[in-house]
């Protein structure tokens, strides 16, 4: 995946930075070192949850599936759960 980043000058002083690939991840910062960083954290919470959101998802299902086969009278229950990061 590559990143769309967009810096520009804010009203105040700072520099606003947006990144398409994000929507809702806009910030700013002092500088643009402190804008580009505040930004690496804002695309990692973003995807993160993503993640999260994902996981449980999956595993609902499979608690679903699971459910309606009956007791798991095996010894281990194997699973592959599809994640997607968008």
């Amino acid at each position: 995946m590559k990143l769309e980043i967009v810096l520009k000058p804010a009203n105040d002083g700072h520099v606003s930075v947006a990144c398409p690939n994000f929507p809702g991840c806009d910030t700013e910062g002092a500088s643009v070192e402190e804008a580009l960083e505040a930004m690496a954290d804002k695309i990692a919470d973003s995807v993160a949850e993503n993640i999260r959101v994902n996981i449980k998802e999956s595993l609902r299902k499979l608690s679903k599936n699971a459910s309606i086969n009956g007791p798991i009278n095996a010894p281990v229950l194997m699973a592959t759960l599809p994640i997607s990061l968008n």
